[in-house]
């Protein structure tokens, strides 16, 4: 019954995702199933999934990640899994090490709520991840997405079944994070201040600009020494609003065209640069709709857009 259950709520993620259909179908479709466990939990399994698509996106474009796939999660015998002795993870990683030497990595993701900041975990169900992990001579990691914040942790199933507890805090998942090791760092925005120069015109009707305070943006344009301005793309804008404030300082008019001057500071000493991806692709796109181009695309331009601005960048070792 379970992998019956498994089965059949993976296909109605993959219609839901895959096909323009009416919310009214896919009622139909989930009562056809006269499966209580997916009737009453699917909203669950699809955010589950929907979670685990944006993870394999966003790892997939990590700089040392060699392969990333998914792995078939039926196992029989049930016992298997029902007794805990084995549970088959999401992912199998094939990652450069610091050595050179490619490295196979087992991986499990999990989400904590958007209203706590604690991972809460099944002991057993670890163990029973860890014991299919020593059988394939592989490290076994649970990949944590904190939804309020945006960031994803990485870290070893070895040492939460070795905790005291079954509990993990924000703060010190970060502190032991293991995303280095597949190339994931963090931007260094410790006194980091821009100057901003926003064009705006008057344009009745207009859909081809995006809309701001005083009409439709023309053009913006960052500086790191004053008026010495320098044009970016639209989705450079999103992610310098993605880490900065602006605090406007001056506005001047000219016939139907609006020049605002701003300067662009920040509280954040240090970002991922996973975390500003999904920060970025929230913004812009909506976490719902994003696929492995947008994942690209929006790392390559946040990378072409720390350069310009000249942030340093460090790879966090984690203490452990």
């Amino acid at each position: 019954m379970a992998i019956k259950t498994h089965k059949l709520a993976q296909t109605l993620y993959n219609i839901k995702e895959n096909f323009n259909i009416s919310d009214e179908l896919i009622t139909q479709l989930i009562n056809s199933t006269e499966n209580p466990e997916i009737i009453n939990n699917l909203d669950r399994f699809i955010k589950g999934y929907k979670i685990e698509d944006i993870y394999f996106y966003l790892i997939g474009c990590l700089s040392k990640v060699e392969l990333v796939h998914g792995l078939k999660q039926e196992q029989l015998p049930e016992e298997s899994k029902n007794n805990y002795k084995y549970q088959v993870p999401d992912y199998l990683c094939i990652y450069k090490s610091p050595e050179d030497k490619l490295q196979n990595l087992l991986i499990d993701v999990k989400s904590v709520k958007d209203t706590s900041l604690v991972y809460s975990f099944n002991k057993k169900q670890l163990r029973a991840l860890y014991n299919y992990s020593q059988q394939l001579n592989a490290d076994m990691w649970m990949a944590i997405y904190w939804t309020k914040l945006h960031v994803i942790t990485h870290i070893p199933v070895a040492f939460l079944i070795n905790k005291p507890n079954s509990k993990l805090k924000f703060e010190e998942a970060y502190m032991k994070d293991f995303s280095s090791l597949l190339g994931d760092y963090s931007f260094i925005l410790a006194d980091k201040n821009l100057f901003v120069k926003t064009t705006y015109k008057k344009i009745e009707n207009d859909t081809s600009h995006i809309q701001g305070k005083y009409g439709s943006i023309i053009k913006e344009e960052i500086a790191i020494k004053k008026n010495k301005y320098e044009k970016i793309e639209w989705l450079h804008s999103a992610i310098l609003d993605s880490i900065f404030k602006l605090e406007e300082v001056d506005v001047q008019n000219n016939n139907n065209y609006t020049t605002a001057y701003s300067n662009a500071h920040n509280n954040i000493v240090m970002m991922k640069l996973t975390s500003l991806i999904l920060r970025v692709l929230v913004m812009t796109h909506g976490i719902e709709t994003i696929d492995q181009r947008c994942f690209n695309m929006t790392q390559t331009y946040i990378k072409g857009f720390m350069e310009f601005i000249k942030v340093p960048i460090s790879f966090q070792i984690p203490n452990i």
